[in-house]
């Protein structure tokens, strides 16, 4: 069993500031002193992308693709996940506009998981990686954790495009899960959210 998700990335301490250039005994001449130049650190506040595929949905349905609704294990799957995840604070969510998707975000919130800002997004349900991505890099500068709820294969491909080698890679690699809950992490704004950008801080499969 991996390890829980733990808390929110925080920003990285940066190291102190550089050293003064020039010689700062040296008192120039008519009693004026020489003003001090100093170079102020660059503060990056990371970006988290939470990835959650929608949970076990029902083929017990005449409804098609589109309207296929969770089963009771999805239901319960999500719910477990959304406990794992309460701790977080979502700034935006981004959610398919299937079923099964938007009653896997009907969950998470069961479970703790809440965001005042919600998007219904269409291009979850039928795009690719480069699509996905450029709905993110178009994310609002003030907005730091973003939770993603969509389908395979483009959310597994979407974590193994942004993300460099780790264990948890390899696992995804082989399968991401119904309910499967990915957690992304990238040093830098939203624009500059390109492959091989991020970490994989996280992985998961939570079941009820």
């Amino acid at each position: 069993m991996r390890e829980g998700l733990g808390p929110e990335p925080q920003p990285r301490p940066l190291p102190g500031l550089p050293r003064v250039q020039g010689d700062l005994g040296n008192v120039p001449q008519r009693g004026r002193r020489r003003r001090r130049r100093v170079r102020r650190p660059v503060v990056t506040t990371p970006r988290t992308i939470v990835v959650v595929r929608h949970g076990k949905s029902s083929w017990k349905t005449n409804d098609p693709d589109i309207g296929r609704p969770l089963s009771s294990r999805g239901t319960r799957d999500a719910v477990v996940a959304g406990q794992q995840l309460a701790r977080l604070t979502f700034d935006v969510a981004l959610v398919s506009p299937a079923t099964r998707a938007q009653q896997t975000w009907s969950a998470l919130q069961m479970g703790g998981v809440s965001c005042a800002d919600v998007r219904t997004t269409d291009a979850l349900y039928h795009a690719w990686t480069p699509e996905v991505t450029g709905l993110l890099r178009e994310l609002p500068d003030a907005a730091r954790t973003v939770l993603v709820v969509g389908h395979e294969p483009t959310l597994s491909d979407l974590i193994l495009t942004l993300s460099g080698p780790s264990a948890d890679r390899a696992a995804i690699e082989e399968k991401f899960p119904t309910s499967g809950v990915a957690v992304l992490v990238h040093d830098g704004d939203w624009s500059g959210l390109a492959p091989g950008a991020a970490r994989l801080a996280a992985f998961e499969v939570p079941r009820g």
